[in-house]
């Protein structure tokens, strides 16, 4: 069942794009082509160019003069192939009729995480079958929204529900706890997951969201921090709390502990060193233990006998 939803990202508006498509994409059956190629940000299926008064000849016209380019079978950009992460999931979804945007794919239109580089994920009730770029599910049971600009998803319940059979635990408190930041998160619609291996994380995350509230991070380096402590299995800190006065990135109370990550891009200017500094003398003279670690020791995973022997 199909329903309307206003919690999504809003559509693609730019209006000289809008200009540049209606140029070779309008015909005189359909004036707003290039409009609906601009709200599907960038592409369009041969059904909906069909449909439009392109033949199939045109279309093999345009896609010769570099007008059109192909994406998926059936499915193409409009003037060039740079389109954006949502153009990519419009794509999908067009290439797949009768499809939705499910599972992580889902996940990313809902602004729960980035999407996805490798194959995304569609759900239909139909026979479709998947390609070396999307990987099609099929289900009996079709719980699916569209958002503002029409894409159409998976509910927010039933990607979370879809999530909790594939992702590890600490990614799916993550995206739980998004979801709930971003007031999307309803847990009266929340039911058992279809495959029931996801039952319990499903469950677990609720229940952890319950007792921490959704802390929600402000970096990806953030995010991958709290995946290493989960990895370790070291004891989960607090995220993004005010001690003496400053808001830091992660802290341990009961150790006298606090984290910071550092980005390049962020701490490696003058005015941040000084900054950095400064607050660093306010911590330590409070009586905190302040450590700093880079993307490359978060990433690599260096940090973490470093933390071990600072948690011990």
């Amino acid at each position: 069942m199909m329903q309307k939803t206003r919690n999504a990202p809003p559509p693609f508006s730019d209006m000289r794009e809008t200009r540049a498509m209606r140029g070779f994409l309008t015909t005189r059956d359909e004036p707003g082509l290039a409009e609906l190629a601009t709200r599907q940000h960038g592409v369009v299926s041969l059904a909906q160019l069909q449909a439009a008064g392109l033949s199939a000849d045109a279309v093999g016209r345009r896609v010769k003069r570099g007008l059109l380019h192909r994406i998926h079978r059936g499915v193409y950009a409009v003037g060039h192939r740079r389109i954006g992460a949502r153009g990519h999931l419009w794509a999908a979804v067009l290439a797949v009729p009768g499809s939705v945007l499910s599972h992580r794919s889902a996940a990313a239109a809902w602004d729960l995480c980035p999407t996805p580089s490798g194959r995304l994920d569609v759900t239909t009730q139909g026979g479709a079958r998947s390609t070396k770029a999307i990987r099609v599910h099929r289900t009996t049971n079709l719980e699916a929204t569209t958002q503002e600009d029409g894409l159409p998803t998976t509910t927010i319940a039933r990607t979370l529900q879809d999530l909790a059979a594939t992702e590890t635990q600490h990614r799916l408190q993550r995206l739980t706890a998004r979801a709930e930041h971003l007031r999307l998160l309803d847990t009266t619609t929340l039911t058992s997951p279809t495959d029931k291996r996801g039952a319990p994380r499903l469950e677990a995350a609720l229940e952890a969201i319950k007792a921490n509230g959704a802390e929600v991070t402000r970096s990806e380096l953030e995010e991958r921090f709290l995946e290493l402590v989960a990895r370790e299995a070291l004891p989960r800190p607090g995220v993004n709390q005010t001690i003496e006065g400053y808001e830091v990135d992660f802290v341990w109370r009961a150790q006298r502990l606090i984290v910071e990550t550092d980005g390049a891009e962020t701490h490696l200017t003058h005015r941040a060193f000084e900054t950095d500094r400064a607050r660093d003398a306010v911590l330590v003279s409070g009586g905190w233990r302040v450590v700093r670690f880079t993307w490359r020791q978060v990433t690599d995973g260096s940090a973490a006998e470093t933390l071990r022997r600072l948690l011990a």
